[in-house]
């Protein structure tokens, strides 16, 4: 980022931090929302309490920060979901960064799933 004193490094989106650590993510220890810095892609996996496509969007998560299968789901009709769905169809290759805040849901077929709290930005700055 350039600024008055010169450019400066947004190291939180250069290190796409995480309020919490992809282990304890993934692993069901985190019960509370997270923020995270993922790509988003279109999803297919309907799984669990997510089964019904007419209620929910599935986005197919990834970070180079974990080796899981990553799956988010949005609810049809909300404003956060559609806005990702949007922009992700939109985007080159359907492949489109993103600051998201999740709740982790578990695994299943193993697959980490969670919910799309909020659409925090698209890119990975704040």
């Amino acid at each position: 980022l350039e600024t008055d004193e010169g450019p400066k490094v947004d190291w939180d989106s250069y290190a796409r931090y995480c309020s919490v650590s992809w282990d304890t993510l993934t692993n069901g220890e985190s019960v509370d929302p997270a923020l995270v810095r993922v790509f988003v892609r279109p999803g297919s996996h309907y799984a669990g309490e997510y089964l019904d496509q007419k209620k929910w969007l599935c986005f197919q998560l990834e970070t180079p920060d974990c080796g899981e299968t990553l799956y988010a789901y949005g609810k049809v009709g909300e404003e956060n979901a559609e806005k990702m769905k949007e922009i992700v169809l939109r985007a080159k290759n359907y492949r489109q960064h993103m600051t998201l805040e999740l709740e982790a849901k578990g695994k299943l077929d193993g697959a980490c799933l969670f919910e799309v709290k909020r659409l925090v930005t698209v890119g990975w700055g704040e």
